[in-house]
């Protein structure tokens, strides 16, 4: 294949429905939401491992009888649904939302099959969720290697580090430090730090 050097008519299409081939005896009811299966056929979703959901099935298709990909369903997939939830509150809104089954969806699952994201509660168990796959959560990276601690500093004698936090109380109180006081516990602890060796000398 060579690069245009002419006009090209471009076949196009929205992109927002797509023709999926049924695994071998899936019924899909019209409405149901869809998953591939871990060969890549559609199921009804289901929390279950390896299943990625595609979508909702906008005609009902039955394939009992029938092997891998002997018939299709058309879904959509993209958009907002309105789907039944498990346990949502106005907190989720926003939240990733994960297939429960081909009708419902929750914010936490046990294969955690990635649906959308909640946009609004209706009544007490609808949920409007955005399938966009531009909002998808991908999986989560590794974890970077922890820094180096740094070395831990010289402890200071025990008395002087008394002195320093008791000062550091009495500064710390409005209710009892003037300027005055202030000033004068500030040195103290100057002295206490420069007597445990907690100061560098200047260069």
């Amino acid at each position: 294949m060579t690069a245009l050097t002419k006009d090209k008519e471009l076949l196009t299409r929205a992109g927002h429905e797509m023709d999926v081939k049924l695994a071998a005896d899936a019924v899909i009811y019209n409405g149901a939401m869809v998953c591939a299966n871990a060969t890549g056929y559609g199921v009804p979703a289901a929390d279950t491992a390896d299943f990625d959901f595609i979508g909702y099935a906008i005609e009902s298709v039955d394939n009992t009888g029938g092997a891998d990909g002997d018939v299709s369903v058309r879904v959509v997939k993209a958009g907002e649904i309105l789907v039944k939830h498990s346990g949502l509150t106005i907190a989720n809104l926003g939240q990733a939302m994960f297939v429960n089954d081909d009708a419902t969806v929750k914010s936490s699952t046990t294969n955690s099959v990635y649906v959308g994201r909640l946009t609004e509660l209706v009544g007490t168990d609808e949920a409007w969720v955005n399938i966009d796959k531009r909002g998808a959560t991908g999986a989560a990276g590794a974890d970077g290697a922890d820094g180096a601690d740094g070395a831990a500093g010289a402890d200071g004698a025990d008395g002087a580090d008394a002195v320093e936090m008791d000062n550091v109380a009495a500064i710390a109180d409005p209710g009892t430090a003037t300027a005055e006081d202030c000033a004068t516990k500030i040195n103290a602890i100057l002295t206490a730090m420069k007597a445990a060796d907690h100061m560098v000398a200047d260069a």
